[in-house]
């Protein structure tokens, strides 16, 4: 079989789905690899995502530019997850979100018509995509409400629980922009929060 699928992605498909050797075969050559430098996009304001991608290794950042062009970060995407815009997807209309590399990133990218081949194929991944579509939609709303509930301090305290690595592997300024505060607050921040009590 053809070695493309990473093993989580692997896995995923065989106990979601009870696919066997020839149905990941066929998963594989639907999926293409990907390499997008660092700094690059794999999905840009007002284009149409003509693909979803699983993001085999590397981190990316979801953000907008707001009408005054300013960046608003809405949240940071790592190793395993999907990554796309779903209503540019389904409806095939410009997207309002750029997905930005951090770091030199490995996709698995699946274009809309091969992914439509699979559903017919595979018929539970049709399944299993409309119950996690409604669950993804439904995350990211909970998020994006939350991130305009909760102060920076629980925001920061909420993302370094989550994701403990990130300060390694994304950039002070774009945490700070998630948080909604300069990098210099977020200095503060961080230090005020890992002093030592007496």
């Amino acid at each position: 079989m053809k070695d493309v699928l990473p093993q989580a992605m692997a896995d995923m498909f065989r106990e979601a789905f009870g696919t066997d050797d020839s149905q990941l075969e066929l998963v594989c050559e639907k999926f293409e690899e990907v390499a997008i430098p660092k700094k690059d996009f794999y999905l840009r304001q007002g284009e149409v995502a003509k693909s979803k991608a699983f993001l085999v290794k590397g981190a990316v950042r979801y953000f907008y530019f707001d009408d005054n062009l300013k960046e608003n970060t809405l949240f940071f995407r790592f190793e395993n997850s999907w990554l796309g815009d779903i209503e540019s997807y389904h409806g095939q209309t410009p997207s309002k979100i750029n997905i930005q590399a951090l770091e030199d990133t490995a996709l698995l990218c699946i274009s809309k018509n091969n992914f439509e081949v699979l559903q017919k194929e595979i018929p539970m991944l049709e399944k299993w995509y409309s119950i996690n579509a409604v669950k993804m939609y439904s995350a990211l709303f909970n998020k994006l409400v939350e991130a305009k509930l909760r102060t920076p301090e629980e925001k920061y305290l909420h993302l370094i629980k989550n994701e403990p690595g990130i300060f390694q592997r994304v950039s002070l300024k774009h945490i700070a922009a998630y948080l909604e505060i300069e990098p210099q607050s977020l200095s503060r921040l961080r230090k005020r929060l890992i002093k030592p009590k007496d």
